[in-house]
């Protein structure tokens, strides 16, 4: 669930799952594919590999 509507006080439910999956994918389609800005790596190739 997203922690910023936990911290205003909001419900942490369904909807708020859901919009913040959707402005993720936002985010991702602006960024990466329109912007042409690729994704910082992150840890996560350092623990797998």
């Amino acid at each position: 669930m997203s922690l910023s509507s936990i911290y205003i006080g909001a419900r942490a439910g369904v909807y708020t799952l859901g919009v913040s999956a959707m402005l993720a994918v936002a985010y991702y389609l602006l960024f990466v594919r329109f912007l042409d800005i690729p994704l910082p790596v992150g840890i996560w190739p350092s623990l797998i590999g």
